[in-house]
């Protein structure tokens, strides 16, 4: 029956999207999605009058409401397993109490929703003979959320935006997606690149929608050629009823430029990292650790070479990750190895060591430095808590002021015994003669 089936949405753009998150290896990407929420209730039955009427007469035997609009993109990456933030606001009424309820019983969380006590909620009623649509009435509040509403979505995308690797921003013109919302995301993009994709959705003078659909996962330097420039505007392609239309030419990743009218729009050179838990450089990593400081987040900071990963490596991280809730590595370039263990180490090389330790559970970011000691990382993070080994004391490692300054707390964990990396290597040597 249209438009019943939740289960999985078959849009081609979506199915697209997700195959990118996929080639940056990110499997099951915690999104945000937010902009437009409508409740589609579908009010399906039967004609039974034996006499031509001028009006359709409907028998309603059954009635549905689903998730539609940006909830809709919601229940779309809920049902492939990412964790979902939905942000939107919605009236205090009987639609907006039926889209909670919709929600919640997708398995989407409904705490991040506003609640206006003015505004109505937007709703589709679809009134269907058998497989036919005979009627769709729209209503709700289409103006822009007034200041106050529009402050504290804001501040719920700013507490929310460090916790997610993707943001969907969903705008169908009803007032929810601002150019404030606008601009804030494309601040908190500069200061930290996430997955970026923007699907807009307009109805034109003679009541027919249409569709633009930009994604943004690549770097955009604004020091693209002029053929690059070019080969990255295109126009949308003509979709079917109720599709979405796809923009992009290239393979996936995609790589394209958000058009507004004849200005480009604010966000159309923002990108994200390679890796969802290797951060290449300090100011982003700077930039999350406050995002989670400012959502009463605990950072923990530890640092080591990781070599070759043993048990004692994975045991002391899962120690160190239970301190807290966010779990930062420092890692020891080559080059720093080099200087502290001898010509002969590292034995993995720096990416491969990276690649390993992401692969941890316990694990949320990792950020390799130049230097002999993380001192300068560890100013400029400030972390709760740094942890170190039991090998150390506070007066035997070189730390301790960097962090006293700032105020933060450093615990010692020991190490599993019997287990090192210095051991591992010897026993291998011992059995090659």
């Amino acid at each position: 029956m249209l438009g019943w089936n939740k289960s999985v949405k078959p849009d081609l753009e979506m199915s697209q999207v997700w195959s990118a998150f996929l080639a940056k290896g990110i499997a099951h990407p915690q999104v945000i999605v937010v902009g437009d929420a409508i409740l589609d209730c579908y009010l399906q039955g039967e004609s039974k009058s034996r006499f031509k009427s001028p009006v359709p007469i409907v028998t309603v035997n059954d009635r549905k409401q689903i998730p539609g609009g940006a909830a809709d993109t919601a229940f779309y990456f809920k049902s492939l397993g990412s964790q979902v933030i939905f942000l939107s606001v919605i009236g205090e009424d009987w639609e907006g109490h039926l889209l909670r309820q919709t929600l919640e019983e997708s398995g989407i969380t409904t705490s991040y929703l506003l609640t206006h006590t003015v505004r109505q909620t937007l709703s589709r009623q679809r009134v269907m003979l058998g497989s036919q649509l005979l009627l769709r009435t729209d209503s709700g509040s289409t103006d822009a959320i007034d200041s106050c509403t529009e402050q504290a979505l804001i501040n719920q995308l700013k507490n929310c935006f460090a916790q997610c690797q993707a943001v969907i921003v969903c705008d169908y013109g009803y007032g929810i997606v601002t150019q404030r919302l606008n601009d804030t995301l494309a601040q908190l993009q500069h200061s930290f690149p996430h997955v970026l994709i923007i699907y807009e959705k307009r109805t034109t003078e003679v009541g027919e929608e249409n569709s633009d659909f930009s994604t943004v996962v690549e770097n955009l330097s604004p020091n693209l050629s002029p053929a690059r420039r070019e080969a990255l505007n295109f126009s949308p392609e003509p979709h079917s009823e109720g599709g979405w239309g796809v923009r992009s030419r290239f393979c996936i990743p995609y790589e394209v430029k958000s058009q507004e009218e004849n200005s480009p729009s604010s966000l159309s050179s923002l990108s994200f990292p390679t890796s969802n838990k290797h951060i290449p450089n300090s100011d982003q990593l700077l930039a999350l650790v406050n995002s989670y400081s400012m959502a009463g987040r605990k950072i923990v900071f530890t640092n080591g070479c990781f070599d070759i990963l043993h048990a004692g490596h994975v045991s002391y991280l899962q120690r160190a990750k239970a301190l807290g809730d966010i779990l930062i590595i420092g890692v020891n370039s080559d080059d720093s190895i080099r200087r502290l263990k001898g010509p002969t180490r590292p034995i993995n090389a720096l990416e491969d060591r990276i690649q390993v330790l992401a692969a941890l559970d316990c694990v949320d970011y990792l950020i390799a430095f130049e230097e002999d000691s993380p001192s300068n990382l560890i100013r400029k993070l400030c972390p709760d808590i740094y942890v170190k080994g039991g090998d150390y004391t506070k007066e035997t490692l070189p730390e301790t002021p960097v962090v006293e300054e700032y105020g933060g707390v450093i615990e010692f964990l020991p190490f599993v015994e019997n287990r090192s990396t210095t051991k591992i290597i010897k026993r291998i040597l011992q059995g090659k003669n």
